[in-house]
């Protein structure tokens, strides 16, 4: 029988009870019994509780199905299916449908081509959905939870199959492969998209997810051109993320649009959050970024096999309950992203900066590496800082800081462990602007200073800076450092101290 394809509710018994009409009788009426399926396996089902059911056993591979009639909340459906002869020990059939209310279905052998519409359930525990098989409870204005427990979905690029469960909560959804679902629900408990030692499970493809919350979501090996929908987020862990979209639109009872990221490597994944975000785990993140109001902390940890950069952007546009755009940014491999805040911030450490560019008290105007301003003026928060900024040689001992940017008009503390490599840059500027350093630390030379102003951010020519420096007041005009090749691979330190 062919799959039912209307999407409006109020018709979709009628579609399903024609469909009947031209099937003819039912080959088994009653609350249990047996047949043969096609391929020889015996299959068994039983209803308890009140009401019967009509069977139209297959004919061939996706066709037949079961209608439970007369159901109440306490009737639940049992199919159960044994291997026999050349049979594969499942049921491939067209639909299961109650046309009232039940306590749930439990048939995890048998597989759906068409649908599984229920007025409502408990519990449902199916096989594989496909052929962009769907599953739908249509009593509408329903808020109770429901469990599913899945083997797979596999829609089509043309049709995805659709979970639509109105205004009901999904208490619980355990799945292992997700191919190009369409899922709607009002919030969500715990959805997994668990691996087993099949390859191709722990995976969530080319699916939607519309949800208001969703507690947690954990897939275990990748989660890829997918777009993720909701109001509030738990948690949400992956493997792997790539070619995403993530959008929070409210805040969650924690205060938080997201409590937690746990995230493998993630690759052109764009997270569009309207609140703060509580913490960011990822191995690496390479193109795309976040949007959100502010984050509490993020670390991109690196793995044995990975350097751990973040190569997206990140812009953050309020304050945490720190008051600073986020407390702590920790990059184990090579900052060569984009950061912007109007606000302060608390501390970054990093492997590196490379093409990077990093904005404090920033304006929303376009900002790139090499664009060293000649001054601070105009930006949004003149009196923004940076609590700490530690450039360490965890990647590089040579190549720590090359073609960057880093802006603020105050940095509280800045520790910079390595010289780095100068390149001729096409003549641009770059390096690291502010009107005052508190605390500035530098190796090779080493330099310690205290109460550092760049009051200008000209350049002075190179025959006019020796190199180690000494530090004094005649350097009046001096940008804090950035400065045209000087022929012999340094990057030089100008610095005004006060």
């Amino acid at each position: 029988m062919p799959k039912n394809r209307c999407r409006r509710v109020a018709d979709l018994f009628t579609a399903l009870e024609a469909r009947h009409v031209l099937a003819g009788p039912p080959d088994i009426t009653g609350v249990s019994g047996q047949f043969v399926d096609v391929d020889g396996d015996r299959v068994s089902f039983r209803l308890s509780g009140p009401g019967t059911v009509e069977v139209f056993t297959p004919t061939e591979p996706g066709s037949g199905g079961f209608a439970v009639m007369d159901s109440t909340e306490e009737s639940r459906l049992v199919i159960s299916v044994r291997k026999a002869g050349a049979g594969d020990g499942r049921l491939f059939i067209n639909y299961i449908e109650a046309s009232n209310r039940m306590a749930g279905v439990s048939a995890p052998k048998v597989d759906l081509s068409g649908a599984l519409v229920l007025m409502n359930a408990e519990a449902i525990s199916l096989g594989r959905f496909l052929n962009a098989a769907d599953l739908m409870l249509t009593e509408p204005e329903v808020t109770s939870g429901v469990r599913i427990a899945i083997v797979s979905v596999d829609g089509t690029a043309e049709d995805p199959s659709q979970f639509s469960l109105g205004q009901r909560r999904l208490e619980s959804f355990t799945v292992t492969r997700l191919h190009r679902l369409e899922l709607s629900a009002a919030s969500v408990g715990r959805m997994t998209v668990a691996a087993t030692r099949d390859p191709e499970t722990g995976r969530m493809q080319e699916s939607t997810v519309t949800v208001g919350r969703i507690d947690l979501l954990s897939v275990g090996r990748s989660l890829m051109f997918c777009t993720l929908n909701f109001n509030s987020v738990g948690t949400i862990r992956a493997g792997a993320m790539g070619y995403a979209d993530l959008n929070v639109a409210g805040v969650g009872p924690s205060g938080y649009s997201i409590d937690a990221l746990r995230l493998g490597p993630v690759e052109a994944v764009t997270a569009l959050v309207s609140g703060p975000i509580g913490s960011v785990s990822v191995v690496e993140w390479v193109n795309g970024g976040i949007s959100a109001t502010s984050l509490d902390r993020m670390t991109v940890t690196g793995s044995r096999v990975i350097q751990g950069d973040f190569a997206a952007g990140l812009a953050l546009s309020g304050a945490n309950n720190s008051g600073l755009a986020f407390d702590r940014l920790v990059v184990r491999g090579l900052f060569h992203g984009t950061l912007t805040t109007a606000t302060s911030a608390g501390d970054i450490d990093v492997g590196g900066f490379m093409n990077a560019s990093v904005a404090i008290g920033f304006n929303g105007s376009d900002f790139h590496p090499n664009d060293l301003p000649t001054n601070l003026a105009g930006w949004a928060n003149p009196s923004a800082s940076l609590r700490k900024l530690v450039i360490t040689k965890r990647v590089s001992a040579v190549q720590n800081f090359v073609n960057s940017v880093v802006i603020a008009p105050t940095i509280q503390r800045l520790v910079h462990v390595n010289n780095v490599n100068d390149v001729a840059n096409g003549g641009d500027a770059y390096g690291i602007a502010a009107n005052r350093i508190n605390s500035l630390k530098w190796t090779a030379p080493r330099i310690s200073l205290s109460d550092v102003s760049a009051l200008s951010l000209g350049s002075l020519p190179p025959e006019q800076a020796p190199f180690p420096m000494i530090f004094n007041d005649e350097f009046a005009d001096a940008s804090l450092f950035g400065s045209p090749d000087v022929g012999d691979g340094r990057l030089r330190l100008f610095v005004t101290v006060v």
